[in-house]
């Protein structure tokens, strides 16, 4: 159980991200348990489709070769619509079930579930997070729909005379204007949706720890995250920045190792291509392990948030029992099957 965060501020905020990271270290087992089956399910969902895609595809131009207008035209065709329907309700679907099996694993630090205990309970809960995901997803797209449209009349009013290519080599007045109306257009625009988006982050955690209709989560989560979208955005915003720029520091660091290697190494064709293999795999293995870490923290500090604003509540259903059975401990031999499976 999550104890309550004290303080103001920015300290409130780094309270909270150290909590979270002291918290990681608990749980990391079952969240990487999880991962590596979670890509296994994403894969076996996402691979048959892509497939049929691409023989699509061929089987309609006859050449390995695909232009960017074979990709558009068969999209704009009916196959295509529905293609696009189906991976696009997949690809939400996976996105939820991801995020519930990150959310139920770090609820509880002090008795994290098991992974395939939680993966099993989020694969029954896919209806309803597939129809969370639409709900919310119309949201967005309804508040959008407005600031589109009004980028649109930009264009239509002031760059409606010439070509873009025109516009891009001259740049007249009327296109510094339209860039103008509509990079301010756009920010208020993104704000609107971040502002719902915010508002509506604790739908999951509500539909998970109630089973309410999504409807009434969203207005769940719209009562409860009242008066607290600053500090939600402080924290959880903060902190993907905060790892989005130690991220860009470890690799311009990679990138610097790989320059004086590479240099170091001359014409060696050999010793070449030993090195881009090894800083290749290196940089692939920091990729994924930040990643992992960035989202273990992330759903860590959901939970978290969703205690406090809530007096203590978990996302943890009662009829889920948070305990790792002894067929669900992780170990180096599983981890390393896993891994070789998945790759």
């Amino acid at each position: 159980m999550y104890q309550a965060t004290v303080g103001s501020g920015f300290g409130l905020i780094w309270t909270r991200w150290q909590a979270g990271i002291r918290a990681f270290p608990i749980s990391w087992r079952q969240l990487l348990w999880f991962q590596m089956a979670f890509a296994m399910v994403a894969g076996a969902l996402l691979s048959p489709s892509l497939a049929w895609l691409l023989d699509r595809l061929i089987r309609s131009t006859g050449d390995y070769a695909i232009s960017n207008f074979d990709l558009l035209s068969f999209f704009l065709s009916p196959r295509g619509m529905a293609f696009l329907a189906g991976t696009g309700a997949t690809g939400l679907a996976l996105l939820y079930l991801e995020l519930t099996g990150l959310l139920l694993i770090s609820a509880d630090p002090d008795r994290p579930i098991g992974a395939l205990n939680g993966l099993r309970f989020a694969l029954r809960q896919v209806p309803k997070l597939l129809r969370l995901g639409l709900l919310q997803l119309v949201g967005l797209a309804a508040a959008a729909a407005p600031f589109v449209g009004g980028i649109a009349i930009v264009k239509l009013t002031l760059l409606n005379d010439h070509d873009i290519n025109y516009y891009l080599y001259y740049k007249p007045s009327e296109w510094t204007q339209a860039l103008a109306l509509g990079a301010a257009i756009a920010l208020v625009g993104v704000a609107c949706l971040l502002f719902l988006a915010l508002r509506w982050l604790f739908a999951l955690p509500i539909l998970l720890s109630s089973h309410s209709l999504p409807f009434r989560c969203l207005r769940d989560s719209w009562v409860l995250t009242k008066g607290h979208v600053s500090e939600t955005l402080g924290t959880l915003g903060g902190w993907w920045v905060a790892a989005s720029a130690v991220g860009m520091v470890c690799v311009s660091l990679l990138n610097l190792l790989a320059e004086v290697l590479l240099e170091w190494a001359g014409l060696r064709p050999a010793l070449v291509f030993f090195l881009v293999s090894v800083l290749l795999t290196l940089l692939l293995t920091v990729t994924l392990a930040a990643s992992f870490f960035t989202k273990g923290v992330n759903a860590g500090l959901i939970n978290r948030l969703y205690s406090e604003f809530c007096g203590g509540s978990t996302v943890i259903p009662p009829d889920l029992n948070p305990s790792v059975g002894a067929s669900e401990r992780v170990g180096p031999i599983r981890m390393l099957w896993l891994g070789i499976i998945i790759v």
